[in-house]
């Protein structure tokens, strides 16, 4: 099944990002919104094309967009990809993932820098547990969770980013 999910992402990621309305999420410094894009599911993914527009962070909490999937109630159990200015003088930001379980940390890796002002494009999928993550046409990155039903969301805190979701 999961070599169907990767077929599938493969032959997604020659489409343009479609044609929809993009979500856009704000919070203060210190702060976070989130925004659940689908259902809950054994099997999912999700394209993503997002940006930081406004950034209004500190040190403590800096200004940060995320496209992933949780499980639950809540994002205690869940897998985040993220773009982060990680301190006010950086004038570039940090592309990485982190596996969140049981409402800790276990996983955290970055992969790439980028502009402030880039626009970002992450697909994620998932099948059984197991987690592809593609970032701006990259081999995928296979991560093994505990997860067995997951739902797709984005977020934002200290600042403003945009989502152009892939239906």
């Amino acid at each position: 099944m999961s070599r169907l999910l990767l077929l599938t992402m493969a032959l997604a990621a020659v489409r343009v990002v479609a044609a929809s309305e993009p979500i856009t999420l704000s919070a203060p410094a210190g702060e976070f919104r989130v925004k659940t894009i689908g259902p809950s599911s054994a099997v999912a993914h999700v394209s993503v094309a997002l940006t930081l527009v406004e950034l209004d962070g500190t040190n403590a909490w800096p200004p940060a967009a995320y496209v992933g999937f949780y499980q639950g109630p809540d994002r205690k159990e869940s897998i985040q990809f993220l773009i982060i200015r990680n301190k006010e003088a950086d004038n570039y930001l940090v592309a990485g993932y982190r596996l969140i379980e049981h409402g800790k940390e276990t996983e955290a890796h970055s992969l790439h820098s980028f502009p402030l002002d880039a626009v970002v494009l992450v697909r994620l999928g998932f099948d059984g547990g197991i987690v592809y993550l593609w970032l701006d046409g990259t081999d995928p990155i296979r991560l093994t969770t505990p997860f067995k039903k997951v739902a797709p969301y984005v977020s934002v805190s200290s600042g403003t980013a945009r989502f152009k979701v892939d239906p």
